[in-house]
């Protein structure tokens, strides 16, 4: 009689669980959401074309022990273990958008963007006793370093039908080192108080054996005017046979494999592109 219409249509719900870096996220949006995420872009491309700086650091400690008892001497026994690590994202994105054909839907989008990612593991343990008569703490430890470094400079420019990209280093005329792996154990007998690190304490020593099992340097990437060089040494078994381990057909679980030491030893490798010696400062991609 009144020709009311019900509208049963259920609004737009959802949700998105993200657990990244010992990090838990949960989103939550509706149909109000989606509606407002159209102003916020127009909001975003307004700001590309002054330049938007991108910063992010996140720290995490992943596992961390800290155990101290008496003995029956009365000396302390002292075990401490930690692994931090950190993420650390630097950059400035430009750019601009220009609608073509709006009905559609046509744009070229122009895009120049700087980036420098790093991201680096402490693993840092030790065990040892402390002398409550000498007010020593002498101790047997392990520091296993991993970094990870890439800087980027992209432009990209995309119109209907047309893609073309150029990537080329941040500072294409300078060495840069790319990645970094290192094994330190040592012995120290440090006073208890003292405020220097063990590794610049002076009765701090780095335990060695007698010879290297692999000592490398090595460079490639001549063929294509951009080199990187490999250069390291390692007293461990784990390394023996580093040069089966580079090419084999699974790479990355061989190279995964060798940083979990199982034979533990002095150990420093370093990935560097060279850029002073580079006549190719960058790569170029087009897709039609």
């Amino acid at each position: 009689m009144l020709k009311i219409n019900y509208d049963d249509k259920e609004s737009l719900e959802a949700s998105l669980y993200l657990d990244f870096l010992n990090e838990q996220r949960l989103f939550a949006f509706g149909e109000n959401d989606m509606k407002e995420l159209a102003g916020r872009w127009v909001e975003y491309l307004q700001k590309l074309t002054n330049g938007i700086d991108v910063h992010y650091t996140k720290v995490i400690n992943r596992n961390e022990v800290s155990v101290m008892f008496p003995l029956a001497s009365g000396m302390p026994f002292i075990y401490k273990y930690k692994e931090p690590a950190v993420l650390h994202v630097q950059g400035k994105v430009k750019g601009k958008v220009d609608f073509l054909d709006r009905e559609d839907y046509k744009t070229a989008i122009t895009l120049d963007k700087d980036i420098r990612v790093t991201y680096a593991e402490n693993h840092d343990g030790s065990v040892g006793f402390f002398d409550t008569l000498g007010n020593q703490y002498a101790i047997a430890g392990l520091v296993r370093k991993f970094q990870l470094y890439i800087p980027l400079r992209m432009s990209l420019e995309m119109k209907p039908g047309e893609i073309k990209a150029n990537i080329k280093p941040v500072e294409p005329e300078q060495d840069i080192t790319l990645l970094h792996y290192s094994m330190w154990p040592y012995t120290a007998n440090q006073k208890k108080d003292s405020l220097t690190t063990f590794s610049q304490d002076p009765t701090t020593q780095v335990i060695t054996r007698p010879n290297k099992v692999v000592s490398i340097d090595y460079k490639f990437g001549q063929q294509v005017s951009s080199p990187f060089q490999i250069q390291g040494y390692s007293y461990s078994e784990d390394f023996r046979n580093i040069g089966k381990m580079l090419w084999s057909n699974d790479l990355m679980s061989s190279v995964i494999s060798a940083f979990k030491q199982r034979d533990v030893a002095q150990t420093h490798f370093n990935l560097r592109h060279l850029g002073k010696q580079a006549k190719n400062k960058g790569v170029s991609l087009t897709a039609v």
